[in-house]
């Protein structure tokens, strides 16, 4: 499903499409295809979904790579993100959505360091926080929406601003030896039952462990 070449990576899927670039990963998931069931065909979406700003001018790509149904990316310390960064963007399915989890730890080897990063999406549709931790988007001239969900932990705000939303990730300090968490999970869902649909999802991802990663 993930094809990975060099720091060039792709998802493709009979509902979903995109392509990711890993030495810019503030650029998010682009040439975003979506079809809500497998019987149609994919239609392309001018979006750019989880752009994840990595503090300072260099990406300092460490390593990256494909593990079932995860693309792993660990992205070095710098003078100004002074943390180890490891993100996974994890294909999910259920019977009433598919997308994208996003999972991004983050860890110090000094006393004490900030930890805080800004993840954007960006649709062609109006955003709308329909309660704390549920963004829905219906995309124009679709059946489907495009709905953003926060589970609350290491999630300092969430921005809807437009046709934009914006997670600031990791408030406060982080001490070394410290590992922490935030999930942002993005889903395509329809249109016709977004709302509801997305708080049905909404608690089960809130109520969910978290997932497992190294």
């Amino acid at each position: 499903m993930w094809q990975l070449d060099g720091s060039k990576a792709r998802l493709q899927s009979p509902q979903l499409g995109f392509q990711l670039d890993l030495a810019s990963p503030s650029s998010g998931l682009t040439a975003l295809k979506v079809a809500l069931d497998s019987s149609r065909a994919l239609n392309s979406i001018d979006a750019a979904l989880m752009q994840l700003a990595l503090p300072g001018k260099e990406t300092l790509l460490a390593d990256a790579y494909v593990r079932g149904t995860d693309l792993v990316a660990t992205f070095s310390e710098s003078a100004d993100h002074p943390c180890r960064t490891q993100v996974y963007w994890r294909s999910a399915s259920e019977a009433d959505y598919f997308g994208i989890q996003l999972i991004v730890s983050v860890q110090t080897s000094q006393l004490d360091a900030a930890p805080s990063l800004m993840v954007a999406s960006r649709l062609p549709g109006s955003a709308r926080l329909i309660e704390e931790g549920i963004v829905i988007v219906p995309l124009l001239e679709s059946d489907v929406c495009y709905a953003e969900l926060t589970d609350g932990s290491n999630i300092e705000s969430t921005i809807v601003s437009g046709t934009q939303i914006t997670n600031k990730l990791f408030p406060g300090s982080l001490e070394k030896g410290v590992i922490r968490r935030a999930r942002i999970l993005g889903c395509f869902l329809a249109a016709s039952s977004a709302e509801h649909t997305a708080r049905t999802i909404h608690r089960r991802f809130a109520r969910a462990a978290p997932p497992l990663t190294t």
